[in-house]
Parts: C-alpha cells; structure tokens; sequence
C-alpha cells in the first residue's frame, strides 16, 4: 500500500511524498463555543480574527503589531488590501513575491515589509476605510497593493438579494454577527446551519493537522479521500446557509441600511461605480502621500479560459452556487473600467488570464481561493507588473 501510493504521488505531482509533502492549510474557525469567527469592527464593519497566536493587536493576520513604524531607512514597507483572496496571497505569496521583487537592483539591498490589511468578505468600500484609518494613525507605507473584484460583485449581489444597501459590509459576513447579538433576527434554520459550519471546520482541521503530521503516503492518502468527503460537506452547508433568510433588520438593534432590491440591469453598473470610486480615491490619497498604490483584478474560475482538470472541477465548482452567476455577469463590467481607472491615474491590471495555461490545480475551493501555486503564479503577475512601471526604471 505504501508503494503504491508513493507511486500515485509521484504520478500526481512529480515529486516524492517523503521529501516535498502538500501542506494543507488550517481553515479559521470560531472558539469551540461561538458560531462564528467574525467580531464587530467599529470602523471597518466586523474583523474575523483566527487563533490567538496569529493575529496582531488589530486582529490581522500578521507577525507585526499595527501602526508598524519602520526601524531603518532600509526597511520599504508594502501594505496588501482585499478580501480573503488578497489575504491569501498576503500569507502564502509573500516568499514569491519578496523573491520576485529582490531580483530588481531597486529592491535587493531593502528588507521588504508585507503587511496584511485584508479579511474575508472584505469588499470596497472597506479597503478606502482601512487605508484612511491606517494612514490617519501613523501607519508608514512606501507602496499598496489591492487584489479585488470578487468580492464586490458576489457579496454586493447577495446584499441586494436580502434587500441591504450594496455599499453596506457583507451581509453573509455581519449577517450572523448580528443574529448572534439580536436573536430577534435569527431563525432556527439559521442557527442550526451556522453550528453545523462551525462542525464541519473544526472536523476539517483535525484531519489536515493529521495530515500535515504523517509520515506515511499511505495514511496520508487515505486522510486526503477523507479531507475531501469532508470538504465536500462544509462547502454544501456554506451554500445551504447563504440560501437562508433572516428575519427582518428593520427592528434590529444593529442598524444596517436597507435598500430597495435593483434589477440586474442596474445592479453591476452601480457596483462597479463603486469599486473604481474607492479605486481611484485610494490612489489620489496615496498619491498626496507619495506612496505608490496598485490595483489588480483577481482571477476566478467562474470567469476563465482555463482548461480545469475532472479532478480540479471537482473541487473548484457547483453549478448552482450563489456567486457564480454575478461573477459570469459582472467581470466583463469591471474589465471594462480598466480604462477608465488608468486615465484617472490608477495603476490598474487585470489578472483574470494569469492561470489561462496552467495545466496543474490551481483553485482549491468552489469559491475564489487558490493553491500554493497559485499564490505563486500572481505573486509573479504583481512582481512583473510593478517592476515594468517607469518608476522603477527611472530608479535602476
């Protein structure tokens, strides 16, 4: 059994189960006795902060403590916004992206500093708020990274579907937050959907723990089958509870502005005004500061040419989930702001093509989020980008 799984790891991934092992990630869940992992954020609308060990004295998921003031002139500090997406790449780019960046004579002598600003659900106008905050606060930046898109057009659509303002914090977000804090608004259906989330994590991180431990392919492909079934589940749920209606906000004691339901003719117009808005007001902020700002657009698989694998269809789509009609309908929309966005002097690039040819998995969920290879691929896509600017050749 231990051959012949050290076979198909090999067949898989070119490479030797023993000496390079895929690392899974832990997925951040709630405290045993919460049923959700997100807190209310006076300015930001609600932070999700993970275990304890991880996150700064902001709740972001960072090794530094915000405001970071930097200790030597040396230091040149990145500050990285968005959802969870932005988030990921935040973590698991990092090491691409600084080693991209240090190729260049303008970086290789600098001790490059990333700093994570992004959260799950994140979606504009969040990004403009926690700049302004930060920056308000002291908060050193040389440059700013933003990788968004999704968000907006999937997370606005279901504040529109639940009759919330579409500039409004995600509704699937600071939705159960406030169930939680006026039950008035929670029905049971609810309830029992958001327990059986937080189950379904927790379940999920002891397998890949077991996982990330084992020092045999054969336990670790039956754990894999395992995580999988398991994953499966999780991501059902998921859908089955952003399916779910609360009962009405208009009595709650959290108050979050309602709206009247638009048709989808006007919908994504109205979103994508938003997002090059607080696009091009991040920029002109940055700008008074002398901070370089860059904005990518994230790729997704609900918009792609990418030829995915039965194996990676599997993981990476479900015909009738919730965000995918918006991101079919709204990405042509944002695509067609690039121009606009640079003639207001954003540094503005698509990336929705970057996995186009790549042959391995790149997506490991049914929403957005991607691999380690994945993270790796746009780490390069920004480091090209940026480099290629007039800036940095002026500076060579």
């Amino acid at each position: 059994m231990e051959l012949i799984t050290v076979g198909w790891y090999f067949f898989n991934d070119s490479k030797l189960f023993y000496t390079n092992t895929k690392i899974y990630q832990l997925i951040e869940e709630a405290e045993s006795n919460k049923l959700t992992g997100e807190r209310i954020h006076p300015y930001f609308g609600f932070s999700n902060p993970v275990a304890e060990d991880s996150v700064n004295n902001h709740g972001f998921v960072s090794p530094y403590n915000y405001p970071f003031i930097r200790n030597n002139e040396n230091q040149y500090i990145i500050g990285i916004f968005g959802g969870s997406v932005a988030k990921g790449f935040a973590l698991e780019g990092k090491k691409q992206l600084i080693e991209a960046l240090k190729k260049h004579t303008f970086f290789e002598d600098k001790e490059i500093i990333l700093l994570n600003f992004c959260a799950g659900g994140y979606k504009q106008p969040q990004q403009l708020l926690i700049l302004n905050y930060y920056l308000t606060v002291g908060q050193e930046l040389d440059m700013v990274i933003n990788v968004d898109g999704f968000n907006e057009l999937a997370l606005s659509n279901r504040n529109n579907e639940q009759a919330i303002d579409i500039s409004m914090p995600s509704v699937d977000h600071i939705g159960p937050l406030t169930n939680l804090i006026d039950q008035t608004t929670l029905t049971r259906e609810k309830l029992e959907s958001l327990a059986s989330i937080n189950q379904h994590k927790i379940r999920l991180n002891r397998v890949v723990e077991m996982m990330n431990n084992t020092h045999f392919a054969s336990a670790y492909f039956m754990l894999e089958q395992f995580y999988k079934i398991l994953y499966s589940r999780y991501t059902t749920e998921l859908v089955t509870f952003q399916q779910l209606e609360s009962n009405s906000l208009d009595d709650s004691i959290v108050h979050i502005y309602l709206a009247d339901k638009q048709s989808s003719l006007i919908l994504f117009d109205h979103i994508v005004l938003h997002w090059t808005n607080a696009s091009i007001m991040m920029n002109e902020t940055l700008k008074s500061k002398h901070i370089l700002y860059f904005h990518f657009l994230q790729p997704n698989q609900y918009y792609s040419n990418k030829v995915f694998s039965d194996e990676e269809r599997k993981i990476a789509f479900v015909e009738d989930h919730p965000y995918r009609a918006p991101i079919e309908k709204g990405y042509p929309i944002l695509m067609d702001q690039a121009g606009f966005l640079k003639q207001n002097g954003v540094n503005f690039y698509s990336a929705v093509n970057i996995f186009d040819d790549e042959v391995n998995i790149i997506y490991k969920d049914s929403c957005c989020h991607y691999n380690q290879l994945g993270n790796d691929v746009l780490a390069n896509f920004i480091s090209d980008s940026i480099l290629d600017m007039n800036y940095f050749h002026a500076s060579n």
